[in-house]
């Protein structure tokens, strides 16, 4: 096994040059995860590595759609002159002058007329750019690439911590990596992680690591944004993010909630906003984790003072919090032109969080700022503000390691009081928005799959999970798997009994809430309903007469399915090739999505309440023209459709929970269903 991967990488080499006409996809996908394995050092194969070295897209500026030569001349120009950050540097994702030279990097591979174009260019980039913004630049591009262009449809991308395991795993799981290049067999290393499982626990925010740490949380932090920049430009790249502003606020709401939900497991209080100008930072963090170039990942101390200093922009982010605030009090705001835009409820949410996240190209961004950015680039660097100690980036300033920080929370916490703040302005929804006449729930009942299992009792335990290291250490031939303790849950079933007088198609909406908080005090509708999580929505077919719906937790469109490790993705792919029959790419991956092992919170051992609510509404009322949502599996939910596809839904993200409820009866329609179920953490 330890040799196999390089046999198979040898194979892919010989069929790995393209020179025009079509690729399939077994073929992309062997390119891909080519590139993208170990990408500190040469690619190895020396046939892609002479045309990586030799590659120069200045001869080829025809094949670049909307670049003129004079653009590629500057890029290229820019890397041959050593003027972008070297590969020894650490990219850095809020950092301005980082992020201009991937977007480049990006152009290039994006605008690429072919595949034999994209590979070529993104073989020249492998040998030339730092590995972190290589990796950035291809995977986006692989995102969003314009299926007219180079059709990525199917392609899997590899999860990120396989990539680039530097960035999650401890350094002493690096050192034994390193060790194993002088063995002769596959070590496991056990990374422990998470010290509230393995360790007396001194810090309270430990308590929460096994969520915080957890791999695949960070990575689909990662792609999320990935899916979603913050510099995309909808008149450059011809095509449009729908409903990016409302998804990004959304989507921090719900992992803010699913981090509320573990802390009343933990018994731990609702997280606070960001300090003020004096105040200190009460929990410091520790990553453990060292950089590729063998630099540390920094630790912030506890009781750090929060305070401005020198290019700090400090003053300048505390007048966009007010200005954002004033604009969502007054209902409006103005955009370039100076034209008054009002923040209704249609668009307006949408717009509020395009301005938050950074995205905003059209509503004075120089007056409303960067928030979001600022924040992790400023609390990224509150330990060592002066550079002093020439501090490298922290967690904090890589959307994939970011979550792992429990100051990250606490950024996401004080972006969700302005969201919070925008809808409770808002009138809340009248019966008629609520109902659906002529259907009825009638009962809702949740099961987990095993027999002995007890209907609306779900269980949570900790389980062993296997992941490809090998990328930690850089010698070609050597085969590392990581073995990392993860929650999990029994898969389970959703049966939902609804009585119809009409022959419909119909959207079913599953949420989530806690029912008490972590003194053991019982949530009111209104305050519980701000932290709901979305478990599932789908669209079903209801014919008159009594229904009854199946659902598997595992189908969830909020969730991203697990993918296989590296080394399985390569195998399974050239098996496709060598037997010529395409099976495994010819499924549909979804880059981005929430982890299916975390759907559910931990819950305790002695059974921790929730209240699950089920609504359905006409879906001829909520579906978008010329939008279908996809038969196969997909996470639309919390990632949409992208290329120009409109969200599959138009009602507000988080219906019916996202307005204030004044009176409980009032909200409370037929087509709504509450029951009470219980999570229980078994050993």
């Amino acid at each position: 096994m330890k040799f196999l991967l390089l046999a198979l990488f040898a194979v892919a080499a010989a069929s790995a040059t393209y020179t025009g006409g079509k690729v399939d996809l077994p073929h992309k996908q062997q390119a891909i995860l080519q590139l993208l394995w170990k990408v500190h050092i040469p690619i190895q194969d020396e046939e892609l590595y002479q045309i990586g070295m030799q590659y120069n897209p200045i001869q080829h500026v025809q094949q670049y759609k909307e670049l003129s030569l004079q653009q590629v001349q500057e890029i290229v120009e820019h890397v041959h002159e050593h003027k972008i950050l070297s590969k020894e540097g650490v990219f850095n994702a809020f950092e301005e002058k980082h992020m201009q030279e991937a977007k480049h990097l990006f152009e290039l591979l994006y605008f690429s007329k072919n595949f034999e174009t994209f590979h070529k260019t993104a073989l020249w980039a492998r040998e030339h750019y730092n590995p972190g913004m290589f990796v950035y630049a291809l995977t986006t591009a692989v995102i969003h690439m314009p299926y007219e262009q180079v059709d990525f449809r199917g392609i899997t991308l590899p999860k990120l911590y396989e990539v680039l395991p530097n960035l999650y795993v401890p350094s002493k799981a690096v050192r034994k990596g390193y060790e194993a290049q002088y063995t002769k067999t596959t070590p496991v290393v056990t990374i422990d992680k998470y010290s509230s499982k393995h360790m007396k626990v001194h810090n309270e925010e430990a308590l929460l690591d096994y969520f915080t740490e957890d791999m695949s949380l960070n990575a689909q932090q990662s792609m999320w944004h990935k899916s979603f920049p913050y510099w995309w430009n909808r008149d450059v790249y011809q095509h449009e993010n729908d409903r990016q502003g409302e998804l990004f606020l959304y989507v921090q709401h719900q992992l803010l909630n699913r981090y509320h939900l573990e802390r009343i497991a933990n018994r731990l209080p609702t997280v606070h906003t960001l300090p003020t100008e004096g105040q200190t930072i009460q929990h410091g963090y520790a990553p453990k984790s060292v950089y590729s170039n063998g630099q540390f990942m920094p630790t912030r101390p506890d009781y750090v003072r929060e305070l401005a200093y020198e290019g700090s922009h400090y003053v300048q982010a505390k007048d966009w919090i007010y200005r954002i605030r004033s604009a969502i009090d007054a209902g409006y705001l103005f955009n370039n032109a100076e034209e008054q835009i009002m923040l209704n409820s249609t668009h307006g949410l949408d717009i509020l969080g395009r301005i938050i996240q950074g995205s905003n190209q059209q509503y004075k961004p120089e007056y409303y700022g960067q928030l979001y950015n600022w924040a992790h680039k400023y609390y990224g660097r509150i330990a060592d503000p002066h550079q002093k100690y020439s501090q490298v980036p922290s967690v904090l300033e890589h959307f994939g390691t970011a979550p792992r920080d429990p100051l990250f929370y606490r950024i996401q916490k004080t972006m969700n009081v302005m969201y919070k703040r925008y809808k409770d302005l808002l009138k809340p929804y009248t019966q008629e928005q609520l109902s659906f006449p002529g259907v009825q729930i009638k009962a809702v009942k949740v099961v987990g799959e095993s027999r002995s299992s007890t209907p609306n009792t779900l269980t949570t335990h900790f389980e062993d999970h296997e992941f490809d290291l090998s990328n930690v250490q850089n010698h070609e031939q050597t085969e590392v798997k990581g073995l990392v303790s993860r929650l999990r849950h029994e898969p389970f079933q959703y049966a939902i009994t609804v009585q119809s007088k009409v022959n419909k198609q119909a959207f079913v909406r599953i949420f989530l809430a806690p029912k008490y908080d972590y003194l053991g005090n019982k949530y009111e509708l209104n305050e519980k309903r701000w932290y709901a999580v979305e478990m599932d929505k789908f669209v079903t077919d209801l014919k008159v007469g009594q229904n009854t719906i199946r659902r598997a937790s595992s189908e969830s469109t909020i969730v991203k399915k697990e993918v296989d490790t590296y080394r399985q993705m390569m195998m399974k792919v050239e098996q496709e090739i060598h037997n010529g029959q395409q099976e495994y790419t010819t499924k549909t991956h979804s880059h981005c999505g929430w982890p299916l092992h975390l759907l559910l919170p931990k819950g305790t051992q002695q059974g921790e309440k929730y209240t699950l609510y089920v609504v359905i509404t006409d879906y001829d009322q909520d579906r978008v023209p010329e939008t279908q949502i996809p038969k196969e599996h997909t996470s639309y939910a919390l990632c949409g459709l992208h290329h120009d596809a409109k969200y599959p839904d138009n009602k507000p993200l988080g219906y019916p929970f996202d307005r204030r409820i004044e009176h409980e009866q009032k909200f409370f329609q037929y087509n709504m269903k509450a029951v009470d179920i219980t999570i229980e953490n078994v050993q």
